[in-house]
């Protein structure tokens, strides 16, 4: 994709959706995972931090409140997994202002598909407008584009 974007865009991945169970008492309970690199400043603008900081590891996790609490953890606690895998530790504790119930945010080296997943998007910063040659360009490459501002009008012909 980066091939298909002007110079000087940057870009970083968000999997919104990645299984993340723990074993809590004696059940096994499930929370929303997200992969994303919450050091890059583009997907650090999707949370809010309330305490520590962005995971820089794969062995570490930020987490939002509800998280916190229901694993009864602290900032520093390790965290296993369901399937025993792990332990992850818990480094921050962030708001996902799209979704205030529970989430884990994994780094991205802790998750390794081989195949981008549908729930996968990039979030670009072009060093200059989006235009509607460039929407075509992405689209014609069957990559679906939201802006967050208007697009500029593609130029005739």
């Amino acid at each position: 994709m980066t091939a298909l974007l002007p110079a000087g865009s940057r870009v970083t991945r968000v999997r919104w959706w990645a299984p993340f169970e723990v074993r809590i008492g004696d059940r096994d309970v499930s929370f929303s995972g997200r992969v994303l690199d919450l050091t890059d400043p583009l997907a650090r603008a999707l949370v809010r931090f309330r305490a520590g900081r962005p995971a820089t590891a794969p062995t570490e996790i930020v987490v939002s409140p509800t998280v916190l609490r229901r694993l009864g953890a602290r900032l520093g606690d390790p965290v296993t997994t369901a399937d025993g895998s792990g332990p992850y530790t818990v480094v921050g504790v962030a708001e996902f202002p799209d979704d205030l119930g529970p989430v884990v945010a994994l780094h991205p080296a802790a998750w390794s598909p081989s195949d981008p997943a549908p729930d996968t998007s990039w979030l670009v910063d072009l060093p200059g407008r989006l235009d509607g040659d460039l929407v075509a360009r992405l689209n014609g490459h069957g990559i679906v584009v939201t802006a967050r501002t208007e697009v500029a009008a593609r130029a005739p012909g």
